[in-house]
């Protein structure tokens, strides 16, 4: 139990000399936003996720054979966003595939900047949540986590994936 501890506080508090630097907590914070973002999205834009798609897909289908509150365009909107964050994502990577922490630092200024478009949106409007509103909040956050999630995913593959250590 007590070498299962240290693991933990040295994942959230690396050393200095560790190899992977402050990357670990980092991932382990883009984890927990994601979280976040997906909870306040779920209940505050309509019960449609920003974070996770599957549940998106699974809303589609529910709305279109006429579930109750639940609205397939915003599931869409929801995905095509996703692909349009992924793909930014992917360019990110392609371009800093040799160094992880301008990958990162690159993935999470143009998060910050979409965070920053759903902030403003949300303060115009002094929290009025109308549909174009709605639309406009779905589709930055998702385009954000779109670029996390391809982010993230190039700094696991990264982390786990090069003979290192087991993940």
């Amino acid at each position: 139990m007590r070498r299962l501890l240290n693991d933990a506080v040295r994942t959230l508090v690396p050393t200095g000399e560790d190899r992977h630097g402050p990357l670990p907590p980092l991932m382990l914070t883009l984890t927990v936003v994601t979280g976040l973002v997906d909870a306040v999205s779920y209940l505050a834009l309509g019960h449609v996720f920003v974070a996770n798609m599957t549940g998106n897909v699974v809303f589609l289908g529910f709305a279109l054979v006429g579930a109750a509150n639940l609205s397939a365009l915003a599931s869409i909107v929801a995905l095509a966003a996703f692909l349009l964050g992924a793909l930014t994502g992917g360019r990110l990577g392609t371009r800093f595939a040799t160094h992880r922490a301008n990958l990162l630092k690159t993935a999470t200024a143009v998060q910050t900047v979409l965070v920053a478009v759903t902030v403003a949106a949300a303060v115009v409007t002094d929290g009025r949540v109308t549909t174009g509103v709605q639309y406009t909040l779905i589709n930055a956050l998702r385009q954000a986590i779109g670029a996390q999630f391809l982010a993230r995913g190039r700094q696991v593959v990264s982390l786990c994936g090069d003979g290192g250590s087991p993940c």
